[in-house]
């Protein structure tokens, strides 16, 4: 990184996202777009199985975070009051979510289904992109991103913070998380980003609120890496992941509450197909193709 920034080239930096275009429209629609968003055609909502996890959720909630409308959509049916629910979920309960793996009896809880929980992609209209639009679907003609600057503005705050190169790193992880607020456009426009994140980040600072302060935050290595997986909700589930297992399985992500799960970890790596092992064994590393470290043997760069 230091040879980076003495070329000069420097990194992606703010509104500097890595994408691609290559001329969606109705009928080829933006991928994220038609599975989040809208049918670009018909105007209907696209596949709707995809849900909320309460956990980033409650995340946003806990932290009054003006980002909640951005990744995630309001119910389409309300929760009645005094409705039974298998867990508790933090207020506003226009925006819900479910636990990952746990099993709902949908006699005993009828409003922990379908239009009861919230949607991934944020409050949208069906259309093609504005510079008013918002969220995570925009509209059926947005890029494609590859690496969000977003993405590379909060790897700069931990190298900073990590002395890789220079510069505040207090400077650098508060340009990160108003990246995510340009990005996802809130407000409208440029200028109301810019004023959310201030209103939030300096009521957080006033609070003295360690998860969000960079002045109160005991260690601000954990603090970027949380931050930047609060940021990256629904858009880059890999990055995130693997920040966690380099991370030493930090942010502490909740596991599946399913019955049926067997390991006290999120998997460490991807499995090794059996054909693969078979057919290639030479090349595939030793670690990882017995049934006891499929999922948890780690690799060499994890913490």
């Amino acid at each position: 990184m230091a040879k980076i920034a003495a070329e000069g080239s420097g990194f992606l930096g703010t509104g500097e996202s890595a994408s691609l275009n290559p001329g969606y429209a109705t009928d080829k629609p933006n991928a994220f777009y038609a599975s989040f968003g809208f049918n670009a055609q018909t105007g209907g909502q696209a596949t709707d199985f995809w849900r909320a996890n309460v956990i980033a959720m409650d995340t946003l909630k806990f932290y009054n975070d003006p980002r909640l409308g951005l990744f995630y959509k309001p119910t389409v049916n309300a929760f009645p009051s005094g409705g039974a629910e298998p867990f508790t979920q933090l207020s506003p309960l226009t925006y819900r979510g479910n636990k990952y793996g746990l099993p709902i009896n949908n006699v005993q809880y009828p409003y922990q289904i379908a239009n009861y929980v919230s949607q991934v992609g944020g409050i949208s209209t069906n259309g093609a992109a504005t510079s008013a639009s918002t969220g995570l679907t925009k509209g059926y003609n947005q890029p494609m991103w590859i690496i969000t600057s977003v993405e590379s503005m909060f790897l700069q705050a931990e190298a900073t913070q990590r002395g890789y190169i220079s510069g505040s790193a207090d400077a650098a992880y508060q340009a990160a998380i108003k990246e995510s607020f340009r990005w996802l456009n809130a407000g409208g426009s440029l200028g109301a980003a810019d004023a959310s994140f201030t209103g939030w980040y300096s009521n957080a600072v006033s609070n003295n609120t360690p998860s969000i302060s960079y002045a109160s935050a005991p260690d601000k290595l954990k603090l970027i890496a949380f931050q930047k997986w609060v940021a990256m909700n629904a858009t880059t589930p890999l990055e995130v992941w693997t920040d966690y297992r380099r991370n030493g399985n930090y942010p502490n992500i909740p596991l599946s509450v399913n019955p049926g799960r067997t390991s006290s970890t999120i998997p460490y790596r991807l499995l090794y197909p059996q054909a693969e092992i078979n057919l290639n064994t030479a090349n595939v590393p030793t670690i990882g193709r017995s049934a006891g470290d499929q999922f948890t043997g780690k690799i060499w760069w994890m913490n």
